[in-house]
Protein backbone atom coordinates (compact mmCIF):
# COMPACT_ATOMS: atom_id res chain seq x y z
CA UNK A 1 0.00 0.00 0.00
CA UNK A 2 3.17 2.03 0.85
CA UNK A 3 3.68 1.87 -3.28
CA UNK A 4 0.60 3.06 -4.41
CA UNK A 5 1.00 6.49 -2.07
CA UNK A 6 4.57 6.83 -3.17
CA UNK A 7 3.58 6.45 -7.04
CA UNK A 8 0.31 8.81 -6.61
CA UNK A 9 2.97 11.34 -4.58
CA UNK A 10 5.54 10.86 -7.87
CA UNK A 11 2.81 11.22 -10.90
CA UNK A 12 0.65 13.28 -9.41
CA UNK A 13 2.16 15.57 -6.56
CA UNK A 14 -0.67 14.90 -4.60
CA UNK A 15 -0.26 12.67 -0.72
CA UNK A 16 -3.02 10.63 -0.35
CA UNK A 17 -4.84 8.71 2.51
CA UNK A 18 -6.03 5.42 1.16
CA UNK A 19 -9.10 4.87 2.05
CA UNK A 20 -10.44 1.07 0.35
CA UNK A 21 -10.18 -1.05 -2.63
CA UNK A 22 -12.50 -0.71 -5.30
CA UNK A 23 -10.94 -4.24 -7.31
CA UNK A 24 -8.13 -6.85 -7.45
CA UNK A 25 -7.54 -8.39 -10.80
CA UNK A 26 -5.20 -11.59 -11.15
CA UNK A 27 -4.37 -12.52 -15.09
CA UNK A 28 -2.07 -14.81 -16.00
CA UNK A 29 0.42 -14.52 -19.23
CA UNK A 30 0.97 -17.56 -21.64
CA UNK A 31 4.73 -17.45 -20.92
CA UNK A 32 3.44 -18.00 -16.99
CA UNK A 33 3.88 -14.67 -15.62
CA UNK A 34 1.17 -13.53 -13.32
CA UNK A 35 0.00 -10.18 -12.05
CA UNK A 36 -2.06 -8.79 -9.47
CA UNK A 37 -3.71 -5.78 -9.96
CA UNK A 38 -5.03 -3.66 -6.98
CA UNK A 39 -7.14 -0.69 -7.63
CA UNK A 40 -7.55 1.79 -4.27
CA UNK A 41 -9.49 4.36 -3.45
CA UNK A 42 -7.99 6.97 -1.65
CA UNK A 43 -8.29 10.91 -1.00
CA UNK A 44 -5.53 13.77 -0.71
CA UNK A 45 -4.16 13.81 2.86
CA UNK A 46 -5.04 17.60 2.50
CA UNK A 47 -6.30 20.66 0.47
CA UNK A 48 -2.99 21.70 0.67
CA UNK A 49 -1.44 20.84 -2.58
CA UNK A 50 -0.07 21.84 -5.95
CA UNK A 51 -0.97 19.55 -8.81
CA UNK A 52 2.66 18.20 -10.62
CA UNK A 53 3.26 20.35 -13.67
CA UNK A 54 6.47 19.26 -14.90
CA UNK A 55 7.20 16.29 -16.86
CA UNK A 56 10.00 13.75 -15.65
CA UNK A 57 10.26 10.03 -16.34
CA UNK A 58 7.05 9.20 -13.76
CA UNK A 59 5.01 10.92 -15.50
CA UNK A 60 3.73 14.20 -18.17
CA UNK A 61 1.79 15.96 -15.23
CA UNK A 62 -1.03 15.93 -13.61
CA UNK A 63 -4.73 17.67 -13.64
CA UNK A 64 -8.00 17.75 -12.02
CA UNK A 65 -10.58 16.17 -15.21
CA UNK A 66 -14.59 16.51 -15.69
CA UNK A 67 -16.09 13.02 -16.86
CA UNK A 68 -16.45 15.09 -19.87
CA UNK A 69 -12.91 15.99 -20.11
CA UNK A 70 -11.89 12.25 -19.11
CA UNK A 71 -13.23 10.87 -21.53
CA UNK A 72 -11.80 13.30 -23.82
CA UNK A 73 -8.32 12.49 -22.84
CA UNK A 74 -8.77 9.04 -23.16
CA UNK A 75 -9.08 9.76 -27.12
CA UNK A 76 -5.98 11.99 -27.50
CA UNK A 77 -2.39 11.32 -27.18
CA UNK A 78 -0.46 10.26 -25.59
CA UNK A 79 -4.06 8.56 -24.42
CA UNK A 80 -4.24 6.44 -20.90
CA UNK A 81 -1.94 4.02 -19.60
CA UNK A 82 -5.15 2.15 -18.41
CA UNK A 83 -7.78 1.32 -20.37
CA UNK A 84 -10.90 1.38 -17.52
CA UNK A 85 -9.61 4.84 -15.79
CA UNK A 86 -13.57 6.54 -16.75
CA UNK A 87 -14.99 3.41 -15.10
CA UNK A 88 -13.83 4.13 -11.39
CA UNK A 89 -15.74 8.17 -11.12
CA UNK A 90 -18.91 6.58 -12.45
CA UNK A 91 -18.32 3.27 -9.91
CA UNK A 92 -17.92 5.86 -7.10
CA UNK A 93 -20.89 7.83 -8.39
CA UNK A 94 -23.60 4.51 -8.22
CA UNK A 95 -22.68 4.25 -4.69
CA UNK A 96 -20.84 0.50 -4.94
CA UNK A 97 -18.94 -1.22 -2.71
CA UNK A 98 -15.56 0.40 -1.73
CA UNK A 99 -13.90 -2.65 0.14
CA UNK A 100 -11.76 -2.59 3.09
CA UNK A 101 -7.86 -2.39 3.20
CA UNK A 102 -7.55 -5.15 5.47
CA UNK A 103 -8.12 -7.71 3.05
CA UNK A 104 -4.74 -7.16 1.96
Amino acid sequence: MSAACRETIEETGIKIELKGILRFKLSSEKNKISRLTVVFYGEPSNNKYELKSKPDRESTGAKWATLEELQKLKHTKPGWRRHDLDKWPNYLLQKKTIYPLDLL
